[in-house]
């Protein structure tokens, strides 16, 4: 008797086990698709209106010359003016100082200041993650994944949405006609090679300030950014910024194609995170 209610009762236990880790799956599966499709959305909200007009060097009268000298090298005359650039992205980035460096390709819509997404694939094998940052209105969140569905990364909230939009001021330098004074940007002076832009995203202002050479090329951009990178993790307002060492001319716009970008930049803590190369692609699509 007992032999014939254990041979039954196994059948049961591994169906049982089987039917849960299928359900999992599915659910999991579920949660990425899910998640996929809103990314989605969020994408084609961020997708500019049709082009405000082409760049006339005459909206420059007035400004004072070093941010005069950014935006005539930034902008071809002519230049369309979407306030929103495509890029496609190849590089590697690292998740802490002794982390290693792990290769990274990734798309990004930016369109200052109302938002952007970067959709990423980082690493390689079993220990390969993708996933999306995103920032829209006063939104903003990260969802990443392992082994193609399970969560790895999920964050939301005020913390999230004041660093996101951070990452976006400062990567406004990678849209530089969201940047004109015509758009609500404030700019000042700070020395002959040396100027600030500040803009407001997600209800708060931000500053990034921009190291020019004699021609207008960007040599550096940073600015005090929300973030936990710190001993205690504790969120709070550190330096944050890019270096970049080249540049590339598409359609009309020149912006920064190769760059690092570190937390604590320009400090003894600095501690380089992400490199990258940059390529301007067509908006339609995504």
């Amino acid at each position: 008797m007992a032999s014939r209610g254990g041979g039954r009762l196994i059948p049961r236990i591994v169906y049982g086990v089987t039917g849960t880790l299928f359900g999992g799956a599915v659910f999991l599966a579920g949660r990425r698709l899910y998640g996929d499709r809103v990314i989605q959305r969020k994408w084609r909200a961020l997708l500019p209106r049709p082009i405000e007009g082409r760049f006339d060097p005459s909206e420059l009268d007035g400004l004072p010359e070093p941010v005069a000298r950014y935006f005539r090298h930034a902008l071809a005359e002519g230049a369309p003016l979407d306030p929103a650039v495509r890029l496609a992205i190849r590089g590697e980035m690292r998740l802490s100082p002794t982390d290693a460096w792990r290769p990274m390709e990734a798309e990004a819509l930016l369109a200052p200041p109302r938002g952007f997404v970067w959709k990423a694939s980082v690493g390689g094998g079993r220990s390969k993650f993708v996933g999306y940052d995103w920032l829209e209105g006063e939104d903003a969140g990260t969802e990443f994944y392992a082994i193609g569905a399970v969560p790895v990364a999920h964050a939301r909230g005020l913390d999230v949405r004041r660093s996101a939009a951070g990452r976006l001021a400062i990567e406004s330098i990678l849209a530089p006609a969201s940047l004109l004074p015509s758009r609500g940007v404030r700019w000042e002076v700070e020395g002959p090679d040396a100027i600030r832009a500040t803009l407001r995203i997600a209800g708060e202002p931000h500053t990034v300030a921009i190291a020019l050479d004699d021609v207008g090329r960007v040599r550096s951009a940073s600015l005090l950014r929300w973030s936990n990178q710190t001993k205690d993790k504790r969120f709070t307002w550190i330096p944050f910024g890019v270096d970049v060492d080249e540049e590339r001319t598409e359609g009309g716009l020149t912006i920064p194609s190769r760059v690092r970008v570190a937390y604590w930049h320009g400090t003894e803590q600095q501690f380089e995170f992400y490199r990258a190369e940059h390529r301007i692609v067509p908006l339609l699509g995504g």
